[in-house]
């Protein structure tokens, strides 16, 4: 089974990601932009989530990605 690299196993990398979102939506002007930004703040939570679920799999030693998934 080949090996994701580390950022997608790293929730800091993810958290990061969506804290900077937000600090850009925050920047926005428009309304709509800014709605959109928090959109990818919110799906970047997300990220990071599964990135936690993840590395709890590995550490039992889980061939899932996701615990329920195959």
């Amino acid at each position: 089974m080949a090996t994701m690299p580390l950022v997608f196993n790293n929730p800091g990398h993810w958290n990061q990601r969506a804290v900077e979102a937000r600090q850009m939506a925050d920047r926005m002007i428009g309304p709509c932009a800014r709605e959109r930004m928090l959109a990818v703040a919110a799906q970047y939570d997300l990220v990071a989530e599964r990135a936690v679920k993840r590395l709890k799999a590995q550490a039992r030693g889980s061939s899932a990605l996701v615990e329920g998934e195959s």
